[in-house]
């Protein structure tokens, strides 16, 4: 400066770790600015929340749980208590074994071990089935969260984005972007698929 101090500043960049290391072949670059990238990704998202606001969004949510969820929560608390009428049973089961041994149970030894193997191999049937399924309704209500946390943010998303910390700018942004692909000439930003259904069926 004219002064003839020395400034030192500091510039944001974002890091291509795959190239950097040499994990990928790609003939992007290695550090972009964070000008560039943030610019350009902000200016796309803007684009979608114009279209975004004009939705009833509470109403497509409760549409989406409609139709992708109520079902398969059904399903859980069906095997829920399949599951535990089967371990009620297996339960009762395994109290006869003693009942047997003394000769007063009505089913014989072999009979038991029988049906406890049955009942185990049923129970463990139900367990893997019951555990997709939760998976599944765990992964869909993820997807209503979000949704729920973005219809808080549309009407104002400029100013919470400015308020925002980075952590916090992070959340808000995945709601809304599925992932973001840096090309050497191109940026490329995926919205989540829900959402453009959303939009495709305003439109």
């Amino acid at each position: 400066t004219k002064d003839g101090v020395e400034h030192v500043a500091r510039k944001a960049k974002y890091r291509c770790s795959g190239k950097a290391q040499r994990a990928k072949d790609c003939d992007g670059q290695t550090i972009y600015s964070q000008n560039r990238i943030e610019k350009t990704v902000l200016s796309e998202v803007d684009v979608y929340l114009k279209q975004l606001k004009s939705i009833d969004l509470s109403t497509q949510i409760k549409k989406f749980k409609h139709k992708y969820m109520d079902n398969d929560v059904q399903e859980a608390n069906r095997l829920r208590r399949q599951l535990e009428e089967a371990y009620k049973e297996l339960s009762a089961l395994k109290k006869e074994v003693s009942k047997s041994i003394l000769g007063k149970s009505r089913y014989n030894e072999e009979l038991l071990s029988e049906l406890i193997k049955d009942k185990d191999s049923e129970i463990n049937m139900l367990l893997n089935t019951a555990q997709e399924i939760e998976k599944i309704v765990i992964e869909k209500k993820a997807k209503v969260d979000d949704m729920v946390l973005l219809q808080k943010y549309v009407p104002c998303w400029e100013e919470e984005l400015e308020k925002a910390t980075i952590a916090r700018r992070k959340v808000m942004l995945s709601t809304l972007i599925d992932n973001i692909t840096v090309y050497k000439d191109r940026i490329e930003v995926k919205i989540k698929l829900k959402l453009l259904e959303f939009i495709k069926a305003k439109n």
